[in-house]
């Protein structure tokens, strides 16, 4: 896989929960992330080359709690070093203002 990633990847002091719109159901967890893309880590693996519709729950730290809603495309997957897991890499697709502001927020109050 080529490494085509403009932007730093950061990780944050919370593994944030995202959920598929779809069913409601716990996709993973934030490992890092960016304006541009996320990784995951999840108990399941995940389908590759496939459109989501995600939801992540903002912490109330940030002044903002509440749920941002987002499409992210799965570009790649594979065992995390724990078999247990799978670690995924999503492209978000066309974010909005809002939601790329929200992951600004996010990284600006809680990297690490």
């Amino acid at each position: 896989m080529d490494d085509k990633r403009r932007l730093k990847r950061w990780h944050l002091i919370y593994y944030l929960r995202v959920f598929d719109q779809e069913n409601e159901a716990l996709l993973g967890h934030i490992v890092d992330i960016t304006t541009e893309g996320m990784r995951l880590v999840s108990e399941w693996p995940i389908p590759l080359d496939k459109a989501f519709q995600l939801w992540m729950e903002i912490p109330r730290e940030t002044g903002e709690s509440g749920k941002v809603y987002f499409q992210a495309h799965s570009l790649w997957t594979t065992e995390d070093v724990n078999p247990d897991f799978h670690v995924t890499g999503y492209r978000l697709v066309s974010p909005s203002s809002r939601v790329t502001l929200q992951i600004r927020r996010l990284i600006a109050e809680f990297k690490f």
